[in-house]
């Protein structure tokens, strides 16, 4: 039903950082939509910077993560477009289009791809040699598809709803205020080294957060006695307040996460304790995320954000009304979005699984 199409390998963030204000002019070297092992695109380059043949327009095609959440199939939806080595292309042969409905046909074998992935988390592995030999029973008949066809409108406004909410959360919020560096207002450090051998041999219940952001960068658990002996400045790695953390390698580098409850963090996770009370720390994430990934930088595949960069980026600290609370009052309005983000995501869980029943 499928071949596979041509990967680019070497598509690094630096490059997308060099070409993210990039003119594309009189319709020459548009700009293509670049998918890899992340749930959104990296960027967009030119098609010149890409592998011969490796730009596609068409829609009758899957893409299948290699990497992260491997296995994980979808339909592209640019204009253009093309795949990092961390995503699969996949294109429907010619014969098959007039055939198959790739929604339902990914519904019919996403189990099935999944258990044939290797890993878990974002070690987790998918390649085609994997799924090419896969079979399918594709025989549906009218009465299947128009019941799938009733449910499909829905599904993709479900999709599309999303996506202005996502977009509307990825904002960032100007405030009037005092410039200031991330070190002005937080104490800027990270953990020490542990291995999953170490964690094995020191089993417990102490969540253990590393650069990975599945799960919310909780990659183990281990003992808490066993983790107080490891100090940095003479003082215990275990972080017992709340604070930030952000994944400092990776390809989800910079990604921030709020923490209230006491963990450890290894050296892959880098920790933001604030200085005072003045900063709510909901307001730091919702409004700073999209400024903080620009100062990834790149030397591989692999983002770096170690202390020293982080500690000297600059942010708009806003004027504070003890009445009238801007972080708060921005809180407020971004978990609103949150919300209905989380039950558009549920309602869209109840479609799936109603149109997994249809097609079964």
């Amino acid at each position: 039903m499928f071949t596979l199409g041509i990967k680019n390998s070497g598509l690094y963030s630096d490059l997308f950082y060099k070409y993210q204000d990039y003119k594309y002019q009189n319709g020459v070297d548009e700009p293509v939509a670049i998918y890899s092992s992340q749930s959104k695109i990296l960027g967009y380059l030119p098609s010149s910077l890409l592998n011969n043949n490796s730009v596609y327009s068409t829609k009758y095609a899957l893409i299948m993560y290699r990497k992260g959440k491997a296995g994980t199939l979808f339909v592209p939806k640019h204009k253009k477009w093309a795949c990092s080595e961390n995503a699969i292309p996949m294109l429907l042969k010619e014969q098959y289009r007039n055939k198959i409905i790739l929604d339902i046909l990914i519904i019919l074998i996403q189990d099935e791809v999944y258990e044939k992935s290797t890993g878990k988390a974002d070690n987790a592995n998918a390649n085609w040699n994997m799924i090419k030999d896969m079979e399918v029973d594709y025989n549906y008949d009218d009465k299947v598809i128009s019941q799938y066809s009733k449910i499909a409108p829905t599904i993709s406004k479900c999709k599309k709803l999303s996506r202005v909410v996502d977009r509307q959360l990825k904002k960032s919020v100007t405030s009037i205020g005092k410039e200031m560096r991330i070190s002005d207002i937080f104490h800027v450090t990270s953990g020490i080294r542990i291995t999953e051998k170490d964690v094995y041999e020191h089993e417990g219940n102490l969540p253990c957060v590393a650069s990975q952001t599945t799960g919310s960068g909780i990659t183990w658990r281990a003992d808490e006695r066993w983790l107080e002996t490891f100090k940095k400045n003479r003082k215990s790695v275990i972080v017992n307040s709340s604070c930030i953390t952000w994944t400092k390698d990776g390809y989800r580098c910079g990604k921030l996460f709020y923490r209230n409850y006491k963990f450890y963090p290894n050296d892959h996770c880098g920790v933001l304790l604030p200085k005072d009370n003045k900063i709510n720390l909901k307001w730091f994430i919702y409004t700073q995320q999209q400024l903080i990934y620009p100062h990834v930088t790149s030397k591989t595949a692999q983002g770096m954000l170690y202390e020293e960069q982080m500690a000297n980026i600059k942010f708009i600290f806003p004027d504070e009304n003890k009445e009238n609370s801007v972080q708060n009052n921005i809180v407020k309005e971004y978990e609103k979005l949150q919300s209905v983000k989380e039950i558009l995501s549920k309602y869209k869980s109840e479609l799936l699984s109603q149109s997994s029943k249809i097609v079964v």
